[in-house]
């Protein structure tokens, strides 16, 4: 039987599950393992898997989200800094 219902876009959830697992893998490596430069760039990683909707434009976004990503940029581009200048 054929039916003509569109295929299910589960792209949000596994992009949720991909972005929490690169976060808490960066998390891991700065508390228990002292590994800023891993930390670096698991938790900048995460930032290719938007946990939000990707269909929705930039513009169109709840403020709380477009918050979240910055908020999240500026802790991963202060994390490299720090790990840059610390040498």
């Amino acid at each position: 039987m054929v039916t003509d219902k569109p295929a299910k876009d589960c792209s949000v959830q596994f992009f949720k599950i991909l972005y929490a697992g690169f976060v808490a893998f960066g998390i891991y490596f700065l508390l228990f393992s002292n590994d800023l430069s891993q930390f670096v760039i698991n938790f900048s990683i995460a930032l290719v898997f938007d946990p939000f909707d990707q269909k929705i434009t930039w513009k169109d976004r709840k403020k709380w989200q477009k918050a979240w990503l910055i908020v999240h940029a500026v802790v991963a581009i202060a994390a490299a800094g720090i790990l840059f200048t610390s040498n």
